[in-house]
């Protein structure tokens, strides 16, 4: 809801109920915009941070103690959060071309909200949903020794998003033609205790592989990453405060 009533604020035209059949009123994602001769469709989904007991890669509760009082902040989590709900709502679009409800042509967009654990997601360096879908790990900066100032920041390769007790998820879905129906990744930390009264945080991720991408400032985002020289380096776009 707190998307939709975003893209209406910036005069998207959203598909309305009685404009579909009553075969498919209740059937596909969440959201249809028309653009042009094609439709952008987005599908939102609020994962949890893992409420299995065994679940040794869960978000952690911020305010439980460690052993020894220190808790190192929990990007690897949340990052398996994002790609596992991307691996999700990709396969339900792909469900959805295969029965028609979703034209080849169309764009799919997957909007993914960290508030069920919007503290733990505090962004230190790049935002989680776009580490999670490119290869960045940590950052690192670069100190002129005589000025003793950055003068750059770079980040490290990193090919994996490591899993306690099993194999490592790469961390390249954004390069992987597997993922070419999925046109971007939509970013929140918004949930209903923290939105209100409040600009919207929303931010783009484009996809590298993106069969059918969406243009450049589409949509007023707080910012937008997109991919150049080959998926070597991210374009950040920062439209606003």
């Amino acid at each position: 809801m707190y998307l939709a009533v975003v893209l209406l604020d910036a005069r998207k035209r959203l598909r309305k109920r009685e404009e579909m059949t009553k075969a498919s009123r209740n059937k596909g994602p969440d959201i249809c915009i028309p653009q042009g001769r094609r439709k952008i469709w987005i599908e939102a989904i609020s994962p949890a941070p893992g409420d299995e007991v065994d679940n040794l890669d869960k978000v952690p509760d911020l305010f439980a103690a460690s052993a020894d009082g220190n808790r190192e902040a929990p990007r690897r989590e949340i990052e398996l959060r994002i790609t596992s709900s991307l691996f999700k709502k990709m396969q339900y679009f792909q469900s959805l071309r295969k029965e028609g409800v979703v034209a080849e042509t169309d764009s799919c967009v997957i909007a993914i909200t960290a508030g069920k654990f919007a503290l733990q997601a505090v962004d230190f360096g790049l935002p989680h949903a776009v580490t999670a879908v490119y290869p960045f790990g940590a950052e690192q900066n670069i100190v002129d020794p005589e000025a003793l100032a950055i003068v750059d920041r770079q980040y490290e390769f990193s090919a994996d998003i490591k899993r306690e007790g099993k194999d490592p998820i790469p961390r390249s879905a954004f390069q992987n033609e597997l993922f070419a129906g999925i046109s971007g990744l939509i970013w929140s930390r918004r949930s209903i205790g923290n939105f209100l009264g409040q600009r919207d945080d929303f931010m783009f991720v484009h996809n590298q592989a993106a069969a059918r991408p969406i243009r450049r400032k589409w949509m007023n985002w707080v910012e937008e990453y997109q991919p150049v020289e080959g998926g070597k380096q991210l374009r950040r776009l920062k439209h606003r405060k």
